[in-house]
């Protein structure tokens, strides 16, 4: 049964299965299977047989693969890894993680720089091969988008928490069948994006242990924290307004190590859990008080109405900003190695960690002059406007490489 329709500008699948999204593609070129395009899909460990046991092989664990990026490979000897079920790869191959959620994060890269141009890895990634490298970035490229991801998500199998995107669906994805010098032209764009994304990942690297060194080297009085800064000052019982809605912030909502929150949750008073209790006004510090050591911290600069923060947070403040800056406290608890030490101590070893009210009015702060203060905040802004303008040039990648692929495919 013939469960493909192919057209030149537009491709139509339907497979006789629950299908919640259909794949389109547009293109002024032919538009194949993605099977036709390619060599082989997840090709057979047989073309290993006959090579020495001894022989070196670069090692992937799903944890090493980035959205377009391997971070680490670990050389290992053939006859270590070839009998233990993992993937077979080679030089130029692309590996696309299977299984959720890493498939749905954007794990897939191309593998490059193996040792002996052979590669094994975790037995969830799928590995596609081309006939050449320009012709295997450009699928790459082709893959490492949203909207093929969400596509994918849409067709995986099996039970809840272990879906897998199957063969087939990469088998049967709609390519534009461009040629080699429109693909070489693609590929060429798109690596000019990739370097410009990863010298701004450095420049945010950079930036970030700058930092660091600035509030590490900050010298300062020691000073009880009870002695100058507010601790969880204002809640709300959202009961008591049934029919409102809020914004709630809980836990997950702020990322670890970033200081990005997340204002999406929106609850009424009637439906608020009963963490759903503290008020953050401006200039304000959240402390995540359960594993404080990953540092799920953030800065609310400004007051935000009708926003409720969990009880997970320690919500604090300074008692006189004439003595001691809010963006210090802040800068403090994110970025000063001895604060951590302390919350990390103080911290019960059993299997939930965290650290209560008392823990943190115990804690020990380094507090500089208010000339100081201002200097130190005036050395990190400069930081985080590199920060920030390196982070927009990380999120516009994805952007700059669909256009790309319009400009030359469309």
């Amino acid at each position: 049964v013939d469960m493909i329709d192919f057209k030149r500008t537009a491709f139509d699948k339907a497979i006789k299965t629950n299908v919640a999204l259909q794949i389109s593609v547009e293109s002024k070129y032919d538009i194949i299977p993605l099977k036709q395009f390619v060599i082989d899909i997840n090709p057979s460990r047989d073309e290993f047989h006959n090579i020495d046991g001894t022989t070196l092989a670069s090692f992937v664990e799903m944890s090493s693969l980035g959205l377009g990026t391997i971070s680490k490979k670990v050389d290992r000897p053939i006859s270590e890894i070839s009998s233990g079920g993992y993937t077979n790869f080679r030089e130029n191959d692309v590996l696309v993680a299977k299984i959720t959620p890493c498939m749905e994060n954007g794990k897939c890269a191309l593998a490059e720089n193996l040792t002996n141009q052979i590669g094994f890895g975790s037995t969830e990634f799928h590995v596609i091969r081309a006939v050449n490298k320009e012709r295997a970035k450009y699928v790459l490229e082709f893959i490492n988008r949203e909207y093929i991801r969400k596509v994918a998500a849409s067709n995986m199998t099996g039970a809840s928490g272990h879906r897998r995107v199957p063969q087939y669906f990469y088998e049967q994805m709609p390519i534009p069948d461009a040629p080699q010098s429109v693909i070489e032209r693609i590929v060429n764009e798109c690596g000019f994006v990739d370097k410009e994304v990863e010298e701004a990942r450095k420049e945010v690297v950079r930036s970030l242990k700058q930092i660091e060194r600035i509030i590490n080297s900050m010298q300062g009085k020691p000073t009880r924290f009870d002695d100058v800064c507010f601790l969880n000052e204002f809640s709300i019982n959202p009961i008591e307004t049934p029919e409102k809605e809020y914004t709630y912030v809980d836990i997950d909502a702020v990322e670890n190590e970033t200081g990005i929150i997340s204002f999406d949750k929106k609850i009424t008073g009637k439906n608020a859990p009963s963490r759903a209790r503290r008020l953050a006004k401006e200039e304000s510090t959240l402390i995540s008080t359960v594993r404080p050591n990953l540092r799920g911290f953030a800065y609310i600069d400004s007051e935000r109405s009708d926003t409720i923060y969990s009880t997970g947070f320690a919500i604090i403040r300074s008692k006189d900003t004439k003595k001691l800056l809010n963006k210090i406290i802040y800068l403090c608890f994110m970025y000063n190695q001895d604060l951590m030490a302390q919350m990390i101590n103080a911290m019960p070893k059993g299997s939930y960690p965290s650290i209560n009210q008392s823990d943190i009015n115990n804690l020990i702060l380094l507090v500089p002059t208010p000339t100081v203060q201002k200097e130190i905040i005036k050395e990190v802004s400069t930081c985080e406007v590199k920060i920030a303008a390196a982070k927009a040039i990380i999120n516009s990648g994805a952007e700059r490489k669909q256009a790309i692929l319009d400009k030359y495919l469309k």
